[in-house]
Formats: C-alpha cells, structure tokens, sequence
C-alpha cells in the first residue's frame, strides 16, 4: 500500500520517511533493522554526513557493507541522520557567521596594493645601488611566483631488502654488466 499526497488525482507520492510497521518494507527486512540507533550506528551516521563513501566507512569500523546498508537505509537511521546533518548545517552557518570576513573595498584595495608591491620590489631589483638588495628582491618575485630556492637535505639511509628484493637488484646488476661487456 503506497501513501499518496492531497493530490492523490495527480499521481503524486508523499515522500515521507515510512517506518518499521508499514508495508513497503518485507517481514524479512523488517526483522534486520534496527530498532534503536546504536553508539556504532552513530559513528557510521558521523562518518556519512561527514561525505565518507559506505565501503571505505565499512572498513573503517568493521561493519560488512551489506550490514551497514541495511541499517544506513533503515527509516529510524535515515530520520537520526537527517537530524545529525541539520545540525551540522546549523553549525557550519553559526561558524561561517562568526568568521571575520574581508569585505567592504578591503580585499579589492589587498589586490592592488599587491600589485603595486610587486611594482617596488621590481624596481628594486632593476635600480637598486646594492647588489645585495637586488638580489633579495629578485629571489622575492621567485618565490612569489612558485620558483623558490629548495632546501637540500642529506642524511644517511639504511635499507633491509628482503631475500626476494635483493635476488631483483643482483639479477638486474647482472643483466646490465653482460649487456655493458664488464661482466666478471
């Protein structure tokens, strides 16, 4: 038996969450879902709402995804998620609220300031006296732009290859003194 809107002319469904005692649902599916949301059912409802995929969720807290898709498209999961994610709205906008945002001229006057920053630090780097200032002025539009200076790192590194890894590189050691001739 389907529940049907005012319209029931027009055809339309009522999209209503249908509970464990209605019809749509067979005894068999019934009998699997979950009369009360659990601690565990919680976690899997945060992780959800939180954009994780089912599978990944799955294995992250040990549910099989058959287990879990039956308890995630249950009606009371579907209601306690529905009311976790309107919370968790609720909260994104009060936090958004609270943020100081850059508006009124400020971010566009931030721009051209930007630009006219750049603009002194070219000049210094084209007419300063100091070789030492253009330079640093120079290394500025590189680092700016992407292109700065990366840092070496040394440092000692000790490898334990496993039998198989090293029968690889003595295998291959071989092949490239034979193709080089200097195999001894």
């Amino acid at each position: 038996m389907s529940v049907h809107s005012p319209d029931e002319g027009k055809g339309e469904l009522d999209n209503t969450p249908k509970h464990r005692d209605t019809p749509e649902y067979s005894e068999a599916t019934k009998g699997l879902q979950p009369l009360s949301i659990s601690h565990r059912h919680r976690a899997l409802m945060r992780r959800l709402v939180a954009g994780g995929r089912l599978k990944d969720v799955c294995e992250e807290l040990g549910f099989t995804v058959a287990r879990a898709s039956l308890v995630a498209n249950s009606p009371l999961f579907k209601e306690e998620m529905a009311r976790m994610q309107a919370q968790v709205d609720s909260g994104v906008i009060k936090l958004e609220a609270e943020k100081p945002h850059i508006d009124g001229g400020v971010r566009a006057q931030l721009e051209e300031e930007a630009l006219a920053s750049l603009r002194v630090i070219v000049g210094l780097r084209d007419g300063a006296k100091s070789e030492r200032v253009q330079q640093v002025s120079a290394l500025e539009i590189l680092d700016r732009a992407g292109y700065a200076k990366t840092d070496k790192v040394e440092g000692k590194l000790q490898l334990e290859a496993s039998p198989g890894l090293a029968d690889a590189i003595q295998t291959a050691i071989r092949e490239m003194r034979k193709k080089d001739g200097t195999d001894g």
